[in-house]
């Protein structure tokens, strides 16, 4: 059994949430990637109580204050998350024709699993297994939500 990667039948996010500028997020969000200076990927944490009450149900822990949306681009390095263990994403824009999320053994190199997740689809990964994304042409956007792991975050 795949517990690296889940697609979720979950209903699509209303189309005002479905925000790809980055020059939006970076005058209307809150920039909230712990490492500023990597330029691969970018995290914006967007607060709207509109969008919890939307999303709420879907999860089974508090999700006020843990909406995202993330931007990774074309060079993002094979890594482990920190901070979260399993991520919930839906893709805004998928980066391209042929773009792959790819997990692999912890030798980084032999590939355990390659999916290309579809536009507009809920789904769930394990990032607490090494993964990257390849074949991005222009930014990949996705809403994402995690569960806080501290209360340092």
């Amino acid at each position: 059994m795949n517990t690296l990667y889940e697609e979720l039948d979950w209903p699509q996010v209303p189309a005002e949430f479905c925000i790809t500028n980055e020059e939006f997020m970076i005058k209307n969000f809150i920039h909230s990637h712990p490492v500023d200076h990597y330029l691969y990927y970018r995290q914006y944490k967007y607060n709207s109580n509109t969008l919890v009450k939307i999303l709420q149900p879907l999860f089974n822990f508090d999700i006020r204050g843990r909406i995202f949306y993330q931007i990774i681009k074309k060079g993002i390095s094979t890594h482990k998350d920190i901070g979260r263990k399993i991520i919930y994403n839906y893709i805004l824009d998928t980066g391209g024709e042929e773009v792959f999320t790819r997990f692999y053994e912890e030798d980084k190199v032999t590939e355990s699993l390659s999916v290309k997740i579809p536009l507009h689809k809920w789904h769930k990964l394990d990032t607490t297994h090494y993964h990257n994304v390849t074949g991005i042409e222009r930014p990949r956007v996705a809403i994402s939500v995690y569960e806080k792991l501290t209360d340092s975050e």
